[in-house]
């Protein structure tokens, strides 16, 4: 017979001998906790991956974008000095130049490599067409400056 002082031993409320407290209490018992997190990486540093075989995963729903030039640095400039040099022709060119090459990134994210090749290779022709444009209409104003034809005193000339 047990002792009616004892409460009995699967009593889920029964009073437990007190453990010392450094020594963590047994898995399973009523209110225990779990252990906490591990402490985040220290700053600048990525916390470790597990690594599965070595491979990196693919991403999906991110297609490969090749690398096409798109020569948007010579469609700017060729923009600038052809509007410089050139007046309107340069003007109508270089942006035809821009949009051609603000249109390569856009057709290779989509998948359309040829597309984006073409787009690439159009943004630098009408950059070179504007370079071209930008020369001879520095060359008619200097020869038109050299003659006097292109008075640029600032008076008016009445010969």
């Amino acid at each position: 017979m047990s002792d009616p002082t004892q409460p009995p031993s699967d009593d889920p409320f029964a009073q437990r001998p007190q453990q010392d407290p450094v020594t963590p209490p047994p898995p399973g018992i009523p209110g225990d906790v779990p252990p906490p997190p591990p402490p985040p990486p220290a700053y600048g540093q990525t916390p470790a991956m597990p690594q599965y075989g070595g491979a990196p995963m693919p991403s999906y729903g991110v297609a490969p974008v090749a690398n096409v030039p798109n020569n948007m640095g010579l469609a700017i400039a060729a923009l600038v000095v052809g509007l410089c040099c050139a007046g309107i022709f340069g003007l109508v060119t270089g942006i035809i130049a821009v949009v051609q090459a603000s249109g390569v990134k856009n057709k290779a994210a989509m998948g359309d490599i040829a597309g984006a090749e073409e787009s690439a290779r159009k943004a630098r022709l009408f950059s070179l067409i504007t370079f071209g444009i930008a020369v001879v209409g520095f060359i008619i104003g200097v020869i038109l400056v050299a003659t006097g034809t292109l008075n640029t005193s600032g008076s008016i000339s009445t010969s």
